[in-house]
């Protein structure tokens, strides 16, 4: 199996955020990086105040960037409407570069030079209201680190998406009560729903995974998912659930 493969059998087996970062960072060190941190947050007028919903976490001591946030530098990175506007991922470091160099900006680029960091990709997952990112680092100078780098820009790419969606699903604070005769509107992916559909309609997730062209692994990765989200005990209930909040596909998505 591929990086993508590895982790979304890793990702449904997950019981909490960290088993979820330790398989991340085990597919990211595979591709050459050695460290990543990822971020989800409210798009509120002040990005200092404390914020119920916002969700930050990293396979290194967050402790290290205790003086960025309290002193109120993350709200001057020059990165953040790049990552409003766009899901192509760039190389961060090289950003920061060519960004003028504001207080976050010197800040965020001498602990990058302290820790050795060279390269990093940072994926933009962000949804409507909600500034999300993946970024993995990557030390080292040579043409081989760098050719490394840009071959694995796609993978990076899907497992940051894996990645985001198990750690909102996980994350305690995200986790939704649906025992309510509402649910948000938001509370399932697109995929879920798709998955869920057919589901309904009596299929496995054998014929699920060949009916929308995907893998079994990602039908259990996204059931497993929906399963916590609607607090379910099987696939079946899950089913009748999300039918019952008005969350499923009419008609199923694709094709019998």
């Amino acid at each position: 199996m591929g990086q993508i493969e590895t982790f979304l059998v890793a990702a449904t087996e997950a019981d909490g955020v960290d088993a979820l970062n330790a398989a991340f960072l085990r597919e990211a060190m595979a591709l050459g990086y050695h460290s990543f941190d990822a971020f989800s947050h409210p798009m509120i007028e002040n990005t200092r105040r404390p914020h119920k919903d916002t969700i930050l976490t990293a396979s290194y001591n967050i402790g290290i960037l205790e003086p960025y946030l309290k002193g109120g530098l993350s709200e001057l990175c020059p990165a953040l409407l790049r990552i409003a506007k766009t899901f192509v991922p760039f190389d961060y470091v090289d950003f920061l570069k060519r960004s003028p160099p504001n207080r976050s900006v010197k800040w965020q680029l001498m602990m990058l030079k302290l820790y050795g960091v060279r390269r990093a990709w940072c994926v933009p997952v962000s949804t409507i209201g909600v500034l999300q990112c993946v970024t993995v680092y990557m030390r080292g100078r040579s043409e081989a680190k760098a050719a490394a780098f840009e071959a694995t820009r796609e993978d990076i790419l899907l497992l940051s998406q894996a990645y985001m969606e198990a750690l909102l699903t996980l994350h305690p604070q995200r986790r939704t009560a649906v025992d309510q005769e509402t649910a948000p509107p938001d509370l399932l992916t697109a995929r879920e729903i798709d998955c869920l559909t057919w589901v309904r309609h009596g299929k496995t997730n054998e014929e699920i995974a060949e009916i929308l062209g995907i893998s079994v692994n990602t039908v259990n990765f996204h059931m497993k998912n929906v399963l916590r989200k609607l607090e379910a005990p099987n696939r079946t209930r899950a089913a009748g659930r999300a039918e019952a909040l008005g969350l499923l596909a009419s008609p199923p998505p694709d094709r019998f």
